[in-house]
């Protein structure tokens, strides 16, 4: 009994046929690869990247926040500094700039600017989920809503000149607050680092 020889032949098409198979096989890992990493490159762009631009710009808002603030607290003292009896107007330094109607103006930008803080910390909510993220996000959220609500009482107190109340705020409950928010916005901008 004769065994069927294996002609050459035939052994080139087998070959080919396994070299086929394999390419056919590494082709699909390959292209599996990509659809992962396409999917990756996905959410790090439109999840990580965008999380990233709101917590970076809230983080400039409660600065500007505190630019709007101070410029307030400096036009009114001016406005106050000027009608000071013997004053004559000038002691109060630059009264063309800080004048009663931008301490107005200020507050305004100032409440506008809490306003769009607020509206980005929930617009970010939506996007985040790991626990350190939301604890941040609460932080943020609260410190600036208790913030305006203080900015607010502090700016009527000293308007109505009474300085003492004006000042008890301003240390005892302001000045505790913004550490507080400046932490949870650096720990927000930290945890989305975290994520690239």
């Amino acid at each position: 009994m004769e065994r069927p020889r294996v002609t050459l032949c035939f052994k080139l098409i087998a070959s080919f046929t396994a070299l086929l198979a394999m390419v056919a096989a590494l082709s699909l890992c390959a292209l599996n690869g990509i659809r992962s990493l396409g999917t990756s490159l996905d959410t790090a762009v439109n999840s990580t990247a965008r999380k990233m631009e709101m917590a970076a710009a809230i983080s400039s808002g409660v600065h500007q926040m505190r630019v709007y603030a101070a410029l307030a607290e400096i036009s009114l003292l001016n406005s106050m500094i000027r009608n000071l009896p013997g004053s004559s107007g000038e002691d109060a330094g630059c009264s063309a700039c800080h004048t009663p109607d931008r301490v107005d103006a200020n507050r305004e930008a100032f409440v506008a600017l809490g306003d769009k803080l607020s509206g980005q910390t929930a617009a970010m909510r939506a996007l985040v989920h790991g626990i350190p993220e939301q604890t941040a996000l609460d932080a943020v959220q609260a410190g600036i809503a208790n913030w305006g609500t203080l900015y607010r009482k502090y700016l009527d107190l000293a308007g109505h000149k009474d300085f003492s109340k004006a000042h008890d705020v301003m240390v005892d409950q302001i000045y505790p607050i913004l550490p507080k928010i400046d932490e949870a916005a650096d720990a927000l901008n930290a945890e989305q680092l975290k994520l690239l």
